[in-house]
Order: C-alpha cells, then structure tokens, then sequence
C-alpha cells in the first residue's frame, strides 16, 4: 500500500515504543501484541513527526526501498497512519501516568492443609476488600483437599469486590481433568487455574471462554522459590502494566503477601516481616516503615533490563536476583539484550 509523500506518519497512542542497545519493541497496548524493529526505523518514525514523509525520504534517499517496506509493514499491523500538516498536532503521545483506587491491588497467600485450619482466610479477604485489593493468588504446594480449598475461599470471595483468583495446587489422585474444570466452573472469580505436579500425559490447557483457562503441568512447584520467572511467557501487553512499570515495581507496587506460617510480607518470597496476621491488620503493615522498601524500583533503574528493548512489557523480581545488590538483573532471565538472544 502506497503511502503518501506529502503526509505525516504517526504510531497510534495505544503503539509504545521501548528502545534497547541493539533494537527495539513497538507494544500495541489496545490489541496485545508486539513487534521487534531496528533502532533506526524508531529514528525515523521520531522525524516523522515533524517532516512529511517525502523530506524523510530525501534524507534516506539510498535507503528508500528498505523504509517503505518498513512503514508498510506497521500500515499493515495498523500501527501507524498519515495526517496532514493541520492534523498532525492534534494527535499528542499517552502521558506517562499511573494510579490505582486503593492501597492494595493484589496479593498472594500461600496455604497449607495446617493453614487451612488456622489461618482466618475469609478475615484476610475482607481485610483486603476494605483496601480495594480486586486480584487475589492462592498457592498450594501440598496435597489438600479441594472441597476445603472451596469451602474457605469462595464464600468470602462471593461478599467482596474482588475480580479476579487465581490458584495453584498439586493434581490430587482423587480428581479427574473434569473434576478440577467443574471445580473451576463453581466460581466466577476463579479465573486461572494451575494444576502442577500432574502427569506427563496431563499436559493440556483447558480454555473456558478467553477470560478462563486452567493449565495442567507436569512440572513440581515444591515452594515459593517457583517465583520470579521471568520469559515472553509472562510478558504483560497491556497499557496499565506498561504505564505502572515507568513508575513503579510491577511485582511488588502495591502487593501484600501471607506466607504459609501467616506471616505478613510484601511478597511471600522476600524476607522482609511487618508482621503476623493474628496480631497485626493489612492496614497496620502496609504502614510500616521499609514496607514500599521495593515499590519505586523500575526496570529502567535495574542492571541490564535499563538496556533491555522488552523491559516494559516484562515482569520483574527483586526477591530472586543475580546478586545481593538491590538493583541486580533478576536471577531467573537468560536474556541477553547484547546479542538479541535467550541463553
């Protein structure tokens, strides 16, 4: 497709572009997806800002050729469009801003079959409720009772303002692939589901609508050490992460976290208490000093993913690292944005 000459070429605001040492991402926040393009093509989309597309390429004029199939191929990924010089102000790039109603958005408790038994789960969702937390992740590591799992979690979930559970649990001997997806049936809020620890033959990936899934692995999640991956699969499309990662920590701004023992933390797998939760409220630790110790850590402060073309649509962990330093690599990324390669 043509485009033409004496018009200005602009990215859509939901298009961000990320630079890194040797190439960079263009996101589309709006439809989820991603494309990898040189540095040099982000050269050129920047001058199009203010030169019509026939003075850029007069400037390239020995690279023409190469450009256009550039610029045709994110016409064809409807990333950009042509404005005339009266228009062309009128289209201003999102403000870099980020904010949620409430002082928490979302934790995790890690559960036991003793915890169970002793911790006051349905007290902790209203407690969370209280603070506007809507995204709530149960993990189990253990063989439990499912039943059980559903007799403390969902009655309480039912009398919040909560959107979204997530549990991980083991595959128990007792229950079928269909058994797990009516379970996963019964409430509306439990939209992911992990089954670990199954069988080989039980790999699969059950999608109720595309909200809902429930993924059946093989794989031994032993422990909280599980956390902290970091790969394409876990990166985050979406314009609320790319906008809250600029300015704060996407792991840890904003969480709360239960450990099996009902210790209080900012994520289960750091060691940092403020805490216990038969004697100190969500509100009361959230309050304590050090905390938010994480909170305003950015990608772009942490070695290596400061030069690093996906850092905005990444996750990020400051509980596993490469080194003791605070702003150390995650220690659970292979990647190396020197060579463009996952090692």
């Amino acid at each position: 497709m043509a485009l033409p000459t004496d018009k200005y070429v602009q990215l859509f605001a939901c298009c961000t572009v990320t630079r890194g040492v040797q190439r960079a991402v263009i996101t589309d926040t709006q439809r989820y997806f991603y494309e990898l393009v040189p540095n040099s093509l982000i050269d050129v989309l920047e001058m199009l800002q203010s030169k019509t597309l026939g003075e850029v390429l007069e400037v390239y004029a020995d690279e023409k050729d190469t450009l256009l199939s550039y610029l045709d191929f994110l016409l064809e990924k409807d990333m950009i469009f042509t404005v005339d010089e009266a228009q062309k102000d009128f289209f201003e790039a999102l403000p870099v801003q980020w904010d949620y109603p409430g002082s928490i958005s979302n934790a995790i408790f890690d559960a036991t079959a003793a915890s169970l038994q002793t911790i006051d789960y349905g007290k902790l969702i209203a407690e969370l409720d209280q603070l506007g937390c809507k995204y709530l992740q149960v993990r189990i590591f253990e063989q439990v009772d499912m039943e059980q799992v559903a007799a403390v979690f969902f009655p309480p979930l039912e009398q919040s303002r909560f959107r979204y559970l997530e549990l991980m649990a083991p595959a128990s001997p007792g229950m079928s692939r269909q058994n797990y997806i009516d379970f996963f049936a019964r409430e509306p809020r439990c939209v992911f589901q992990t089954i670990h620890s199954a069988g080989e033959e039980d790999i699969y990936v059950y999608e109720h609508d595309s909200q809902k899934k429930i993924l059946f692995t093989p794989e031994k999640i032993t422990g909280h050490h599980h956390c902290g991956q970091v790969g394409p699969l876990y990166f985050a499309l979406h314009l609320n992460h790319h906008m809250e990662g600029q300015l704060y920590n996407t792991c840890l701004n904003r969480k709360i976290g239960v450990d099996a023992n009902g210790f209080i933390r900012n994520c289960p797998s750091l060691p940092e208490v403020y805490g216990h939760v038969d004697n100190t409220s969500f509100k009361e630790a959230i309050a304590a000093e050090g905390f938010n110790k994480y909170r305003d850590i950015t990608k772009q402060q942490v070695e290596t993913c400061t030069i690093c073309e996906f850092r905005n649509i990444c996750t990020d962990c400051r509980a596993f690292r490469k080194t003791d330093d605070i702003l150390s690599k995650p220690a659970k990324c292979n990647y190396n944005p020197h060579t463009c390669e996952w090692e």
